[in-house]
């Protein structure tokens, strides 16, 4: 008597509940967010997207390969064929430099180092805001203070930091033209770094090889081509940018030379974050961190208000991520006495040879 196999039936998929919601709640707020989410809808939490794909790639029943990259040819040979006089170093050497540089950077940020070989008066804020950068933002920080809290002051406690710990030996400070000279002098007074002033391409391609070095120009001259050329052949373990709301258009010359830049940890200083667009906030964040606020399409159509462009929508969200890589003191929310401004008018009586200059 011959008994027939037994029918093989697919597994049926286990319904969900009716009464259940897909999707999943975030850590942080608690917000409601569809399965395939990546960030938080509400705060912009971001969800590891790795577990999230993984999660949702195995319901397929699909295996994905290994991740291996294979290359043609040896790294050493890229590299020289690519302009690079020297390989990179072992990736046990490579990993090992990391780490150091996490263990400096997680622990010792509980005070600062530097503050006895500073000439100079301090404030809690610049304390606090310093602090911050380094803490939290890990050296890369948009300085947003409003005009007279000491954006400067900030940058230089930053910088000479980074110095005391030996994390930072080559420094490029960008300024307008008409501060250089006052950026100069007041690194030098105040925090004693002796900065070069870069006029030609002949003093960048000198320093092109230097381990160490501090280096002050103006960004319209540093942007010129042969200025360029030579400043972007070498790495910056500090760039610090003044009056960085010059940067807010992405599809600008100074926007697009400051982004080339290859720096490991970067300040810059406005006062004025937002002129007219928001998109001009995303400019800047983008240099800090690329990929901080997303694509130019999810932002704006995350946070930008169709109808004034200047204020955002979906604020608790952007501020959480701006908290990230974003200081801005207020006067009215700082401890800080500053002097009553006194209106005069002073009649003053001229000499003969001033009444025919003035005349």
């Amino acid at each position: 008597m011959e008994i027939p196999e037994p029918a093989r039936t697919r597994p049926r998929r286990k319904e969900r509940a009716v009464d259940t919601v897909p999707g999943k709640r975030c850590p942080e707020c608690g917000w409601l967010d569809e399965e395939t989410a990546t960030q938080c809808f509400r705060c912009g939490h971001r969800y590891n997207v790795d577990r999230v794909l993984a999660a949702s790639i195995s319901g397929l029943g699909v295996t994905l390969p290994p991740r291996v990259i294979e290359t043609p040819q040896s790294l050493e040979h890229f590299f020289r064929t690519h302009g690079r006089e020297r390989p990179p170093e072992p990736l046990p050497v490579y990993e090992l430099h990391n780490a150091a540089a996490r263990l400096r950077l997680s622990r010792g940020f509980d005070e600062l180092l530097c503050l006895d070989e500073l000439d100079l008066d301090h404030y809690d804020h610049q304390i606090a805001a310093a602090l911050n950068a380094l803490q939290t933002m890990r050296g890369r920080a948009l300085l947003a203070d409003e005009v007279g809290l000491g954006k400067t002051i900030e940058a230089g406690i930053v910088m000479k930091e980074l110095v005391r710990r030996g994390l930072v030996r080559t420094v490029l400070v960008l300024t307008p033209a008409s501060l250089t000279e006052q950026w100069r002098e007041e690194l030098a007074t105040k925090f004693h770094e002796e900065f070069t002033v870069m006029t030609t391409p002949r003093q960048w391609r000198s320093a092109q090889d230097a381990e160490q070095g501090r280096w002050l120009a103006s960004l319209d001259r540093a942007k010129l081509k042969d200025h360029s050329e030579a400043l972007l052949a070498r790495d910056y373990d500090l760039l610090i940018v003044d009056e960085a709301h010059k940067l807010k258009n992405r599809s600008t010359l100074a926007w697009q030379f400051v982004n080339r830049i290859r720096k490991r940890y970067v300040l810059m200083l406005t006062a004025t974050p937002i002129q007219n667009d928001l998109m001009e906030l995303y400019s800047l964040i983008t240099i800090l961190a690329p990929g901080q606020l997303g694509t130019v399409r999810a932002f704006r159509r995350t946070y930008l208000e169709q109808q004034d462009k200047r204020r955002p929508k979906n604020t608790p969200a952007l501020r959480h991520l701006l908290n990230d890589v974003m200081i801005r003191n207020r006067r009215s929310k700082v401890d800080v006495q500053f002097p009553k401004r006194q209106a005069a008018i002073y009649h003053l009586a001229l000499s003969e040879d001033e009444w025919r200059l003035y005349a």
